[in-house]
């Protein structure tokens, strides 16, 4: 403070005589230049002086300890109230150490005794008081501030606290959920670190016949077929990481037995014990392996039969094609010869054909005297002479109606020889130039089939 600062004091006291001894001393500091001044002001009441409290108008106050019904420690307690800034100087008439002790407790930045007071020690005391003041309100400021600070830093302690806490069970809550689906799976769950194994599941013992306690400790590597050992470094694995893909492998293992074994192996990166580590799955694939490669055996031979088949239905479709064709060019073949026997037989003559029949079968047999041609007529079944062989040597022969062994030729479908015909009256009659004849002694008579039907009979006879 600079001593040629004013300084507005409030005097607070009953007796108005005080404040003229009291403004007289303060006077003094205009003839004397080393001295702040000081301009003193007066209130007579308790009342008053809250009033003057409310304006804040001074920079410190001198309040007497006897105010009537009230006392100095009154308005210490009430200024306090009012979160008053400026400081209290309390006055008394005589020494009395309980009431120092009392005032200084209820907030007063010093006490004076009335009778000892003087220009210096005033001055000294009033600008004490307000630097005490103004250093204690810039505590106050501070250790507010730094209370703030510290409720913020405390408040986001307990935060980081409560976070820590809750991070602490959702981490246990995860422990033993991943510990609950490890321990039920069936597939074999390790945690490498620096191949290493750091953990193992209970399925990891069908997997590689090691108990988990035993695999715990063991490199990696020496779980894994020579062969397909460089796959399952640390390096290999990182070098084909994803962050969106795991690892997955099929790989030999070497079972505790020494057994060979095939394993489906999917490795992802993960954060064991606050260390970076590697979380591998592996399914145990033999059985598959082998039912896949039975498949593809039985497939190759089912292959193999199909082809077989096909190549011999294509052959057995090229035969059908080949017979189709051949009967095609059979019945085209048969077309043109029943059209050419239509066409030849509607040109000839069918007694003299039918007489050269007879002729070629006369000069077959040349014994024969007698030969005829019966035709089986159509509808009806009924024979009917067309042609017999009219010259001297070949006699036509006429068959009673409905008998004779012409007829029974036809019934049997078979051609007959009559030795003696002497004791078979009846079958065979000659009538020559009208005139009966007696039966002949022998003959032949044969039924002509065509397409399985009899068509007619030719007989010879002697």
């Amino acid at each position: 403070m600079d001593s040629k600062d004013i300084l507005h004091i409030l005097l607070v006291d009953d007796d108005e005589d005080e404040y003229i001894l009291l403004k007289d001393l303060v006077s003094e500091q205009t003839t004397r230049g080393d001295y702040a001044r000081i301009e003193l002001d007066w209130v007579a009441s308790y009342e008053e002086a809250l009033h003057a409290f409310n304006r804040r108008a001074h920079d410190a106050y001198l309040v007497d300890y006897n105010l009537g019904n009230y006392d100095g420690l009154d308005l210490l307690r009430k200024a306090e109230e009012l979160v008053l800034n400026a400081p209290i100087i309390m006055l008394t008439g005589q020494g009395n150490y309980e009431v120092d002790v009392a005032a200084m407790q209820s907030g007063a930045s010093d006490y004076l005794v009335k009778s000892q007071i003087n220009l210096p020690l005033l001055e000294r005391s009033i600008r004490y008081s307000i630097e005490h003041k103004l250093i204690q309100d810039i505590l106050e400021d501070r250790v507010r501030q730094r209370t703030q600070e510290l409720e913020h830093s405390n408040q986001e302690l307990v935060s980081e606290v409560n976070l820590r806490r809750q991070a602490e069970v959702h981490l246990r809550e995860s422990e033993m959920k991943f510990r609950a689906l490890a321990d039920t799976t069936s597939a074999s769950i390790l945690i490498v670190q620096e191949s290493i194994i750091r953990y193992a599941n209970m399925a990891s013992r069908f997997i590689f016949g090691y108990s988990p306690e035993a695999l715990v400790g063991q490199k990696l590597e020496d779980l894994i077929y020579p062969s397909y050992r460089s796959i399952v470094s640390d390096e290999s694995l990182g070098a084909q990481w994803d962050s969106e893909i795991p690892v997955r492998y099929e790989l030999k293992v070497v079972r505790n037995d020494q057994e060979i074994r095939w394993v489906d192996v999917t490795a992802g990166r993960m954060e064991f014990e606050g260390n970076p580590a590697w979380v591998i799955t592996a399914f145990d694939i033999t059985e598959r392996d082998l039912a896949e490669q039975e498949l593809r055996k039985a497939k190759a031979e089912l292959e193999v039969r199909v082809e077989e088949r096909t190549a011999d239905l294509r052959k057995a479709v090229e035969q059908l094609h080949q017979a189709a064709t051949e009967a095609r060019q059979h019945a085209e073949e048969m077309e043109a010869l029943h059209t050419a026997t239509s066409t030849l037989l509607s040109t000839l003559n069918l007694e003299i054909l039918l007489e050269q029949i007879l002729d070629a079968a006369q000069s077959a047999i040349p014994g024969a005297e007698n030969g005829w041609l019966h035709m089986v007529e159509p509808g009806t079944g009924k024979l009917k002479m067309r042609a017999a062989i009219e010259d001297d040597h070949i006699r036509r022969i006429n068959i009673q109606k409905g008998k004779g062994y012409p007829i029974l030729a036809v019934e049997q479908r078979k051609p007959l020889l009559i030795r003696d015909t002497e004791s078979e009256k009846g079958h065979l009659a000659g009538k020559r130039n009208g005139v009966n004849t007696s039966s002949y002694r022998s003959a032949i008579i044969a039924p002509m089939i065509l397409n399985d039907d009899v068509i007619g009979v030719m007989s010879l006879s002697s």
